[in-house]
């Protein structure tokens, strides 16, 4: 049944199915850090939702997380990866299933809707940004400030030198001298001070 499929658009059971699943992804390097949010109610934000794979292990491991997501699903290009238009509607179809059985703790927002700036997306616990480096800097200008004090700004792809260049330009210039730590998977992040 799944012989010929592309694995990058399978959705989780299906990877399961092949043997391809549990895989690394940088929301594990977010999780312990989301643990310990001691409110019982943690409302959090991720940009670059994409497959929704990120998302499903966030929720799986974090059950009084619910998630906001906001992706444009435009193809893009990083870290010398190409997606193509073909790719992100077989991304859309994933991320459908992924997320489905977290449909009462999952709210997706396409990022072109102006709708985005919902009322509800204040006072979040966390903001985890996984979208291209190329997108970094505005996302930090939208929704830097809806962080709650004590709250925690995630990013991945730290590897990456445009990722870098885009988050330290962003600090610069919006004067952000918190210091960054370093978790796995390339995840990078600080804690907003109270």
């Amino acid at each position: 049944m799944l012989f010929g499929m592309n694995p990058d658009h399978m959705d989780i059971n299906q990877l399961m199915q092949m043997g391809l699943w549990p895989q690394p992804l940088p929301v594990n390097g977010i999780i312990p850090y989301i643990r310990r949010i001691p409110e019982d109610d943690v409302i959090g934000l991720e940009t670059g939702c994409l497959k929704g794979d990120n998302a499903c292990v966030l929720l799986t491991e974090c059950p009084k997380v619910t998630l906001y997501s906001i992706d444009d699903d435009l193809p893009f290009t990083e870290g010398g990866h190409e997606t193509t238009v073909v790719d992100m509607q077989a991304y859309q179809k994933v991320r459908f299933m992924n997320v489905l059985p977290f449909h009462d703790r999952f709210k997706f927002f396409d990022s072109l809707n102006k709708k985005v700036s919902s009322p509800k997306l204040r006072d979040l616990d966390f903001i985890f940004l996984n979208s291209p480096a190329h997108r970094l800097g505005d996302d930090l200008e939208q929704y830097y400030s809806k962080v709650r004090p004590g709250g925690y700004v995630f990013g991945t792809k730290y590897n990456l030198g445009e990722t870098r260049k885009a988050l330290y330009e962003w600090r610069e210039k919006n004067c952000v001298r918190i210091p960054i730590k370093i978790s796995s998977n390339n995840v990078w992040f600080w804690r907003i001070l109270k």
